[in-house]
């Protein structure tokens, strides 16, 4: 009765709901037995439900803004200092950028999400479908004609191989169509990374080649599915390679929540399952998780001293590190130097693209530009894009069927009653005590 549109008529049948009791339930099982007995009004599947209530009207599906990566830190300096002391092995063929990229186009996602998490999608990128670029007007980032340019040129997809008549009519068709999977693609590469390690003197081309893959703990199934699977995905994709029987991988699965720390530390070499949530609202600040040093997974790669060229809006090209692009993506002024024919004048111009310097085309662009740099590392390899469902329970409904973006469903602010307490107490005991909910 304190809520402050509880007497006003515009806001009849609102806040239906006047107590609110959450059970921590930590077995997945004990829940859905909870649910299914008409103690709780919802409840999340997972990989082991999804596929036995696929057909119930009851199901509600809902994507998320976050997008999931397997992460690297390939730091020669501290892969040597690791071989020193363990004679026979090696872990310095990560730092090839073909090992990374074959690692990627050996990766069936679709088969992985399907294995670990069937509500997801393809990731194809740093960000997906749900971060908005422009809150103002709606549109969402991969609706930009420069952030769709930027998967087409990272996924190899030529421009003049999209519109009427060519092999794909859009570039929205063309990218649908990006699995990521390359097999035979993947083969060339390990192939490529072994010969090139070994021409460079930091692998004997005997040694195995051992990934120490890091998870959370030992408990989650995510966590130990996932291990499963990249282990026999990527020693079945090195057959028939020059790595074919050197590739070997352990798992430290006692990390916790320190398991960015252990990646930056090199005590372990992979991650997966992990990303950045939040800033759905504003891309331009979330990409300093890939390129500022107090977020990247990736501590070796150097982003101050990496430089990248852009084409700003008065058609001049500038030069400055990828860190100074991203920062000024932030709003901060940064020196940019004038590039003509490839090379640098030695004469700079302050820029700044931030959101106070009204320049939402150059921005957009700049934003894809970055991420393009950032992607072609492969130090973080995008996986599968963040996606959820569940079950609601027959005692309530939402305020909407359909999920809006930053709103959800209502909420309890909208959320209506089918039976009162009492009368679901007498409607579950009908059923004999358990809710159908298939």
């Amino acid at each position: 009765p304190y809520w402050y549109g509880y007497s006003d008529p515009a806001r009849a049948g609102q806040y239906q709901t006047t107590k609110v009791v959450y059970d921590w339930i930590n077995d997945p099982e004990t829940a859905m037995s909870a649910f299914l007995r008409g103690e709780l009004d919802s409840k999340g599947l997972d990989s082991d439900y999804i596929a036995e209530y696929t057909g119930s009207n009851r199901i509600y599906y809902t994507d998320g803004s976050s997008t999931w990566f397997i992460a690297l830190n390939p730091d020669e300096a501290a892969y040597a200092e690791w071989e020193a002391s363990n004679k026979g092995y090696d872990k310095s063929v990560l730092t090839m950028k073909e090992f990374r990229m074959a690692l990627s186009f050996s990766l069936d996602r679709q088969n992985f999400i399907n294995t670990l998490d069937p509500m997801g999608s393809i990731a194809y990128g740093l960000f997906n479908n749900m971060i908005c670029s422009n809150p103002d007007l709606g549109v969402m980032y991969r609706e930009e004609e420069a952030a769709k340019d930027a998967i087409l040129a990272f996924w190899g997809i030529p421009q003049d191989s999209i519109g009427e008549g060519k092999w794909y009519e859009t570039k929205d068709e063309a990218i649908a169509s990006i699995t990521g999977y390359n097999l035979a693609g993947a083969k060339e590469l390990f192939n490529q990374a072994y010969d090139k390690a070994v021409e460079l003197g930091i692998y004997n081309g005997t040694d195995k080649v051992l990934i120490n893959i890091g998870t959370p703990n030992a408990t989650s199934k995510f966590y130990t599915r996932g291990y499963t699977f990249l282990v026999n995905c990527w020693t079945e994709a090195v057959k028939g390679t020059k790595l074919e029987g050197l590739l070997e991988f352990t798992n430290d699965n006692t990390l916790g929540d320190g398991f960015s720390d252990a990646l930056r530390a090199n005590t372990v070499d992979m991650l997966f399952g992990v990303g950045w949530t939040g800033s759905a609202l504003n891309p331009y600040g979330l990409i300093g998780a890939y390129t500022e040093d107090d977020y990247r997974y990736d501590s070796d790669w150097n982003t101050s001293a990496v430089y990248m060229d852009f084409v700003a809006d008065d058609g001049v090209t500038y030069r400055a590190t990828v860190l100074d692009w991203s920062l000024t993506l932030e709003g901060e002024k940064i020196d940019a130097e004038i590039v003509v024919d490839g090379e640098g004048t030695g004469d700079y111009v302050t820029f700044s693209c931030g959101s106070a310097d009204k320049k939402p085309t150059e921005r957009i662009r700049l934003l894809a530009a970055i991420e393009q740099i950032v992607l072609e590392q492969y130090d973080m390899i995008p996986t599968h894009n963040q996606a959820s469902a569940s079950l609601l329970g027959k005692q309530v409904e939402y305020g909407n069927q359909e999920y809006v973006y930053g709103v959800g469903r209502g909420g309890i602010q909208y959320m209506t009653y089918n039976y009162t307490d009492e009368e679901w107490v007498d409607y579950v005991a009908s059923l004999g005590g358990i809710i159908d909910y298939k």
